[in-house]
């Protein structure tokens, strides 16, 4: 096979000469599958046609059709003569971007620098928009966690429903379906840096994220927009910092 030779087809596709073969297919589908170009239900051509059109081997091939599969774009089935497209949903781009972060094209401080912008605007949001079943779910929680004591996992549990309670408060879908994945992957980073803890440091970070949980429902409810945001500005800082000191963060070339 040549690079350089560019085979016409029906479907737009082109040769690969990326030193990352597979990913750049992948990112060719992915962005026709995104664009409409192909529909839910339509099938991609068949193994040995993406190979004449990519003019790559078929391992290669279907290690790209795999990338698409776990990113919720597409559905193989064996023997059928192509992938089958589906129907993009939140539950798809959760899977996308969770892969991302998994194949480390996105790192921990990437989350948290988007995270700082994100909660801060799903922040303002509750504040406007929480209704009184809003702030009884965050209370409940508040409670829940405060029950914990050494269960840590479960106390790492009610810390993302308290953040996740916040961003519904928010009343907006897209901060939704974009937290569910950002909230579980930084508490699982803090969960490792966590049990690094001594007994003492566990029970004092317990302590002080329980007391910026009450700060923030308080702001909530007294509908304080520039309290809540500068409490959770300061939560969001600790944070960061906890990831420093107890070196959770993945390398980056930040």
């Amino acid at each position: 096979m040549t690079d350089h030779l560019e085979v016409p087809n029906q479907y737009g596709f082109k040769p690969v000469v990326s030193q990352r073969v597979s990913e750049a297919i992948f990112q060719q589908i992915r962005e026709k599958i995104l664009r409409g170009e192909f529909k839910p239900n339509d099938r991609l051509p068949s193994e040995r046609t993406l190979m004449e059109i990519f003019q790559r081997s078929r391992p290669t091939i279907r290690e790209a059709l795999r990338m698409l599969e776990r990113s919720g774009l597409i559905m193989t089935i064996p023997g059928s003569g192509g992938a089958v497209i589906k129907e993009i949903t939140s539950q798809n781009l959760e899977q996308s971007l969770e892969g991302m972060v998994l194949q480390r094209s996105i790192s921990p401080l990437d989350l948290y620098e988007f995270r700082t912008i994100n909660e801060t605007a799903n922040i303002e949001w509750a504040v406007q928009r929480r209704t009184a079943e809003d702030i009884e779910a965050m209370r409940e929680i508040i409670r829940q966690a405060e029950k914990c004591k050494n269960d840590w996992n479960q106390f790492f549990a009610c810390d993302v429903n308290f953040h996740m309670a916040i961003v519904k408060a928010g009343k907006n879908q897209m901060s939704v379906i974009i937290h569910t994945v950002i909230a579980q992957l930084i508490s699982d980073i803090i969960a490792r840096g966590f049990l690094n803890l001594s007994s003492k440091a566990r029970e004092q970070n317990r302590r002080d994220v329980i007391f910026n949980h009450k700060a923030l429902l308080r702001a909530i409810i007294e509908q304080d927009a520039d309290k809540a945001k500068a409490i959770i500005s300061s939560h969001l800082a600790e944070f960061k910092q906890f990831m420093k000191d107890e070196n959770v963060t993945i390398n980056t070339q930040k």
